[in-house]
């Protein structure tokens, strides 16, 4: 029995494999057992049948492992690694496909790789099994079973909604070790692997939904297209050919920056196979090759962007034309995209956590620091709001520019055609009309023609082709238009800082020409603000235009456009803002004016976008009294869905109605105030302040919740009484259920009577238990 490399390679693989296996090091005691059990394996397989002293050869092997040979080295005390990290991890490679010297089973090595290619410490050990194996030709088929075998059972995992890849990524990784016995068998290969990260990628109910591992597929894309750059875009080519592929890959290719003219004349011809999904990659892409490619093959695709930058006489005729530049904006683009309403959202969902305290931060903070990192997120985010976000496009008025012009149209022929005669719009719709007719034109080509009828105001016409009830075509017109709306949303949104001037134009214009308009000023002013508020645009101060209204329903309506927009926060100094709120504007109103502008404020569109600091209920109690004194219960909905976030503005409007003797007109409003104010838990709220001025008795009592049970009960108006009861099982824990029950009695008694409750008052009232 003699020591020779056969056995000292043995050994060596077994302790790899151990400290591989391993987080600790290798005690020496570990050590003499690894060398001891390859000792007497070795010598149960040897056909030497003389005996050795064992314990004597194992010392003298850890002697030449730790000093003679210098392979391993103490790191820390008792705790022996591999000199050389990448010595441990050949030698654990050839552990993967040899024991003592011999070749194991082609079964033997494929279960060992298969077990180990989800343990990330076994990466490169893995890459170096691959080279091992592909490099020689007795191997190579070898290796093709093996990469078939792993492969084919991926794609079988991969059919469960929770699985994920992991061979592809490996063998991704592995490539440059790997030897191919022909250009055709690596170009397979690498095809196979492109296809499994494709079907990863859209496989959505899967881990591709996260933002990350779309990003981890990308990457590996990213490799593939770096080694086989050529065959990589051929592959897209075929894949971007078909329908179920195209978004996916579009979204892939963005993210890759890759630019191809391939690439971009399939496009370019696809709008309509976009996807919301991917947040309309196609698009996307269209607009980087247009805006960041210098090429000029950028422009042979771009007909229309050529012809126009070539002639100013066209681009003058189109924006002096309100018709055609419509038509332009919605078939070739031409406003500048900053993603104004994601970074306003970013924006204000950021601000609103920094100005938190410390203690209302804590619940939100662990999530931020996944996002933002451990190390003081709030800094990290703070300085991004200070450095990254483009505030400074917010209000940056949208214009035309012919130079962001990026898509293509098959109308571009007519179009320029009409545009040099200096014809109008009306000579493009009937051609149209008569294309669509004929049901000869392509599924591109039906799209864009129907678009430009939707400009062009030909509603009566597309509802009767979309009536044919052809299902690919709805499909695809649906899916066009809801990107084009998505697309348009950021110069929109960038309207907000510039409407008002506009609608009080459009007002004084109404004024003088009633005829022109067959719409309301108030409907005109909500179509604005909702496109706007649609688009995540901020909030527009409506104050001016209120205050220029001559019908008085108008003016409230206004207000509370104006109140939401204060109200909800989407200001950066918000506590200013409400202190101009009540400085301005409430403390120089009347009750009348307040109240009914609050009453609407939960009709207004803004109460909603594009951020809300705060919650809102949308519950209204739609009591109406006949009494002229009596508060509608709405506005008291109202007052408490503010009134935990800013007291301040509470004990204004308090004040108004004390001034104005509402109090002493109908006493029991008290009751309604007061347990308005007790179920406030607010530091800046002074509720015995209130009390000593409406309810001074109340202060004295012990048991204020008996109290306030008493003059509860002494209501006489039913319209009061059953809000109070509600009130007040809201903090009354120990009689809730009976208040709650007298107070949805006295709900259907008013519903009866004199008063009405609307069904989705009711509704909120039963689920607010």
């Amino acid at each position: 029995f003699e020591i020779n490399a056969v056995l000292l390679w043995s050994i060596l693989q077994e302790i790899a494999e151990y400290l591989h296996n391993k987080v600790e090091g290798l005690s020496e005691n570990i050590l003499k057992e690894i060398i001891k059990k390859c000792l007497i394996d070795y010598q149960d397989q040897s056909l030497n049948n003389s005996k050795i002293n064992i314990d004597n050869l194992v010392s003298q092997l850890v002697d030449i492992f730790k000093y003679q040979a210098g392979l391993l080295n103490e790191f820390g005390h008792n705790s022996f690694r591999f000199i050389h990290r990448t010595f441990q991890e050949y030698l654990a490679a050839k552990s993967i496909i040899y024991s003592y010297g011999r070749e194991r089973s082609e079964d033997v090595i494929y279960e060992n790789i298969r077990n180990k290619i989800g343990i990330p410490n076994w990466r490169v050990p893995l890459s170096m099994t691959f080279g091992i194996l592909s490099q020689s030709a007795e191997h190579n088929e070898l290796f093709n079973n093996i990469i078939i075998r792993l492969l084919k059972d991926e794609e079988t995992s991969s059919n469960t909604q929770s699985s994920t890849l992991l061979v592809p990524f490996v063998i991704i990784d592995s490539l440059n070790d790997m030897y191919f016995l022909s250009i055709e068998i690596e170009y397979r290969l690498i095809r196979k692997l492109a296809d499994m990260l494709l079907f990863d990628y859209k496989n959505m109910s899967g881990f591709s939904r996260l933002k990350e591992h779309q990003e981890l597929i990308q990457s590996y894309f990213m490799k593939l297209k770096n080694k086989y750059d050529n065959k990589i875009a051929e592959w897209f080519i075929e894949k971007i050919n078909h329908e179920e592929n195209i978004a996916a890959c579009a979204n892939i290719i963005y993210q890759l920056k890759w630019y191809n003219p391939i690439f971009h004349e399939i496009f370019l011809k696809n709008l309509h196979n976009d996807s919301m999904i991917w947040n309309w990659p196609i698009d996307s892409i269209l607009q980087f090759y247009s805006n960041e490619i210098k090429d000029e093959k950028v422009l042979i695709q771009l007909k229309f962007k050529d012809i126009i930058n070539k002639n100013s006489k066209l681009m003058n005729y189109i924006e002096k034309n309100e018709a055609w530049l419509s038509l332009i904006t919605a078939l070739y683009g031409g406003y500048k995209i900053y993603s104004t309403p994601t970074t306003i959202s970013e924006y204000y969902e950021i601000a609103q956590f920094l100005n938190l305290s410390d203690n209302q931060r804590t619940p939100f903070t662990f999530y931020y620091q996944e996002v933002w990192g451990r190390d003081d997120p709030a800094y990290r985010m703070a300085v991004h709001l200070d450095t990254v976000v483009p505030k400074h496009h917010w209000n940056e008025k949208p214009m035309f520019n012919k130079n962001e012009i990026y898509k293509e149209s098959s109308l571009t022929t007519k179009i320029l055609e009409l545009l040099n005669e200096e014809k109008s719009t009306t000579d493009l719709k009937e051609e149209l009309r008569k294309q669509v007719a004929t049901k000869n034109l392509s599924a591109s080509e039906k799209i864009d023609a129907s678009i430009a009828l939707i400009v062009l105001g030909d509603f009566d016409f597309i509802n009767a082709v979309i009536a044919e009830g052809e299902k690919t075509f709805i499909k695809y017109f649906r899916n066009r238009i809801q990107q084009l709306i998505d697309v348009l949303k950021d110069p929109v949104a960038r309207c907000s800082s510039h409407i008002a001037k506009y609608l009080l134009k459009i007002y004084n214009d109404m004024k003088v020409n009633q005829l022109k308009y067959n719409i309301s000023f108030l409907n005109y002013c909500t179509i604005y603000l909702f496109l706007i508020a649609s688009s995540g645009g901020l909030p527009i101060d409506t104050k001016i235009l209120a205050e220029e209204m001559n019908h008085i329903e108008d003016q409230y309506s206004l207000y509370a456009e104006y109140f939401a927009s204060q109200i909800t926060g989407a200001f950066d100094s918000f506590e200013d803002k409400i202190t101009d709120l009540l400085q301005k504007c409430i403390l120089s109103s009347k009750v009348d004016q307040i109240m009914k502008s609050f009453l609407k404020i939960n009709d207004a569109v803004q109460i909603y976008r594009p951020v809300r600091a705060y919650p809102w209920v949308t519950d209204v109690f739609t009591f109406k009294s006949n009494n002229e004194n009596d508060i509608p219960i709405t506005f008291f909905d109202c007052l408490e869905n503010i009134s935990t976030n800013i007291p301040y503005l509470i004990d204004s409007i308090f004040e108004i109605f004390f001034k104005e003797g509402y109090f002493n007109k109908t006493p029991e409003l008290i009751s309604l105030v007061v347990l308005l104010y007790f179920g406030i838990m607010s530091k800046d709220l002074d509720r015995f302040k209130i009390y000593e001025k409406i309810l001074p008795e109340l202060a004295e009592k012990s048991d204020p919740k008996s109290f306030l049970f008493e003059k509860t009960q002494s209501i006489s108006n039913s319209y009061y009484k059953s809000r109070a009861l509600y009130q007040l099982a809201e903090f009354y824990d120990e009689r809730s259920y009976e208040l709650l029950n007298e107070s949805f009695t006295l709900t259907k008694k008013c519903s009866t009577g004199n008063f009405e409750v609307s069904n989705f008052g009711k509704d909120f009232l039963y689920c607010s238990l």
